[in-house]
């Protein structure tokens, strides 16, 4: 039997409350709230601001380029926390157990080097730039 807990914290009951509460501020995509002291407070000048409509996808900055990306999100999609640490045969042997698509595997075949252990998708994603 499937037990459907969407929160550890509360009830049911609650998370259904507190679910129709936000609903018509997240389907309208604007805000609701007629009092000023419950709107989150502006972005202040020591933070970054979050990526605007139409900015570049998450997770691409200096360091990753949108093919990276990709490949950073194909590797988590089919590898989960429990594979790392991890060297190149065992991302290898849990690609291939996960039946994940051949160019992924070969990619971290092929461009992934050897003797090295990786402990995230991240490090694996960054040493494959060689």
């Amino acid at each position: 039997m499937f037990l459907d807990r969407r929160s550890d914290k509360h009830g049911q009951r609650v998370d259904a409350a507190l679910e129709a509460e936000v609903a018509a501020e997240i389907r309208s995509g604007q805000r609701i709230r007629a009092e000023d002291w419950r709107e989150p407070e502006p972005v202040g000048d020591d933070q970054h601001a979050p990526y605007p409509r139409g900015g570049p996808a998450p997770g691409i900055g200096e360091d990753l380029d949108a093919g990276e990306v990709e490949m950073r999100s194909e590797l988590a999609r089919h590898l989960d926390r429990n594979a790392f640490p991890a060297d190149r045969a065992a991302l290898d042997r849990a690609l291939t157990a996960r039946y994940a698509p051949e160019p992924l595997v070969g990619a971290v075949r092929d461009r992934l080097p050897g003797g090295r252990w990786f402990h995230n998708v991240d490090e694996a994603v960054h040493a494959m730039r060689g």
